[in-house]
C-alpha cells in the first residue's frame, strides 16, 4: 500500500510532498514572521503596520536626490518622514538606498528627493522663547509693613485686612510678642499695605481752607517720657484708664517707650492741683520736674522698667533680660536705681520697711507680698505697686508678666516700702 504523502515518478526515485496539515503550518509560521519584521521597534524607531503602502511595491523609482537633508527626530519613520517631504516611499527609499525594513535612528541624515522640501521647523524655534518665559519668573517680595508709633498688633492686622492669627504666624509673633516704631514685618498672604499718603491729603487741606476749624478738632496728644506708665499718664491728664486706652487701641499690658504720642480724650476726672497754678503753659512740664523728689525720680525709673517688661513670658529662677519669675522681676526693677534685692520672695519680706496697708495707702513701689498656693503659711509670691489700685506681678509659667488690680485687704501678707516715701 503506497504512503499518502508519496508519488512514484520515472524509474525507482520517489519524490516526498509535505502533507496538507504541515503545509498549513508552514504558510502560517511565515505569516507570522512577515507580520512580527512589520511591527518591529528598534530604538526610538518603531516601523508600523501602515508604514508600507502600495506605493512600495510600485514600479522603481527614478527620482534624484536633492541638495536638501533631513534629520531624523525621535518617532519618525519612513512613511511620515516623506509624507513630510512630500514625496513618494519609494523615492525616498531609492534615494537613500534602504529599503521598507531599514532602520532608521534620531540623527541621521536622509537625503531629499528632488521635488521634495523640508518642513517648516516647528520645534527649535519652541525651546528658544521657553527660555525667556523663565527669566521674568521671580517676583519681587512683597514690601514690608514698618511699625508707626501707636501701632499694636491688633490695629496693623486691620490696617493689612488680615486676621491677627495669620499676622503673627507670618511673624513668627505671639499675642505678647513687643513691636517697636521702625520694625517691619512680612505682610501675610491676602493682606494689601495701606496707601498713608492719601489719608494726610484732606486734612491737610481742610486747614488751608479752614484753619480756624483744624485746631478745634484735633485730638490732644501726650508724648511719652521715661518714666511714665499708662495709669499714671491717664490720672495726670483727667481721663480715666480704660478711656486712655482705647482711644489707643491699646490694653493694660501694652508696653509704651519714651517719645511715642498717645491721643488724649476729653478729660472726665480732676487734674492735678498743680497743673491749673503753673505760670505758663511751656513752664507747667518743666515745673513738674523740678518739683520731683528723689524718691519719687527713683520710682519712676523703677516702674519705666517694668512697664517695657509687660507681655515677657515667666520661668521659674530667672530674673531676665527675656524672662523672669515673680522675685526676679522685682530684682531686676530694683537694680536699675542700684539696690540689690535677694531673687526669693520670702527674704524680699524682710527689706525696706514694713506698711499697714489696713491703714496706709499704698504707694507706686511698694512691694506686696502673698502666701504660697503650696503651703499657705510661706510667703511665696510678690509683686510691686504702680498706682493706688494697680500692681505688676509675674505670675506663673501659663501667663506673661501682666498689670492688674491690687489683691484685697484679706489676700496680701505682707507690705514692705524699699524707697522712702
Amino acid at each position: 500500500m503506497r504512503p499518502r504523502n508519496c508519488q512514484e515518478l520515472s524509474g525507482n526515485r520517489k519524490v516526498f510532498r509535505l502533507g496538507a496539515d504541515q503545509y498549513h503550518m508552514e504558510r502560517i509560521r511565515k505569516a507570522m514572521v512577515a507580520a512580527i519584521m512589520s511591527t518591529l521597534s528598534f530604538g526610538a524607531l518603531a516601523v508600523p503596520a501602515h508604514a508600507v503602502g502600495p506605493e512600495a511595491a510600485a514600479a522603481p523609482s527614478t527620482a534624484k536626490p536633492s541638495s536638501l537633508t533631513y534629520v531624523v527626530a525621535p518617532g519618525d519613520y519612513l512613511t511620515a518622514i516623506a509624507r513630510k517631504l512630500g514625496v513618494t516611499i519609494t523615492d525616498l527609499i531609492a534615494v537613500n538606498k534602504l529599503t521598507v525594513t531599514s532602520l532608521i535612528v534620531p540623527g541621521q541624515k536622509l537625503i531629499v528627493p528632488e521635488g521634495g522640501s523640508l518642513p517648516a521647523a516647528g520645534t527649535a524655534p519652541a525651546t528658544t522663547p521657553a527660555a525667556p518665559a523663565t527669566t521674568p519668573a521671580p517676583a519681587a517680595p512683597p514690601a514690608p509693613y514698618v511699625v508707626v508709633s501707636g501701632d499694636s498688633l491688633a490695629r496693623i492686622a486691620t490696617k493689612l485686612g488680615v486676621s491677627m492669627t495669620s499676622l503673627l504666624r507670618a511673624n513668627k509673633l505671639t499675642v505678647t510678642s513687643v513691636i517697636h516704631p521702625g520694625a517691619q514685618l512680612t505682610v501675610p498672604e491676602g493682606g494689601t499695605l495701606p496707601a498713608p499718603a492719601t489719608a494726610p491729603a484732606a486734612p491737610a487741606i481742610q486747614t488751608v481752607n479752614a484753619p480756624a476749624t483744624a485746631p478745634a478738632v484735633a485730638p490732644a496728644t501726650y508724648t511719652v517720657v521715661a518714666g511714665d506708665y499708662l495709669v499714671g499718664i491717664a490720672s495726670r491728664n483727667g481721663v480715666t484708664l480704660k478711656a486712655l486706652l482705647a482711644a489707643n487701641n491699646l490694653i493694660t499690658t501694652s508696653a509704651i517707650f519714651p517719645g511715642r504720642q498717645l491721643t488724649l480724650p476729653p478729660a472726665t476726672l480732676p487734674l492735678p492741683t498743680a497743673a491749673p497754678t503753673s505760670a505758663g503753659p511751656p513752664a507747667a512740664t518743666p515745673s513738674a520736674d523740678a518739683t520731683a523728689t528723689p524718691s519719687s525720680t527713683l520710682v519712676s525709673t523703677v516702674l519705666a522698667f517694668l512697664q517695657a517688661q509687660v507681655g515677657k513670658p515667666y520661668v521659674f529662677n530667672t530674673a531676665g533680660p527675656d524672662t523672669y519669675d515673680c522675685s526676679g522681676l522685682v530684682m531686676a526693677a530694683y537694680q536699675t536705681i542700684g539696690i540689690s534685692l535677694p531673687h526669693q520672695s520670702q527674704l524680699q519680706s524682710t527689706k525696706g520697711t514694713a506698711v499697714d496697708w489696713y491703714n496706709e495707702a499704698l504707694l507706686p513701689g511698694d512691694l506686696i507680698f502673698q502666701y504660697s498656693s503650696a503651703n499657705p503659711t510661706v510667703i511665696g509670691h510678690v509683686g510691686i505697686v504702680i498706682d493706688a489700685t494697680h500692681w505688676i506681678q509675674a505670675v506663673s509659667s501659663t501667663m506673661p508678666i501682666k498689670i492688674g488690680l491690687i489683691p484685697s485687704d484679706d489676700m496680701i501678707k505682707a507690705v514692705r516700702r524699699i524707697i522712702p516715701a
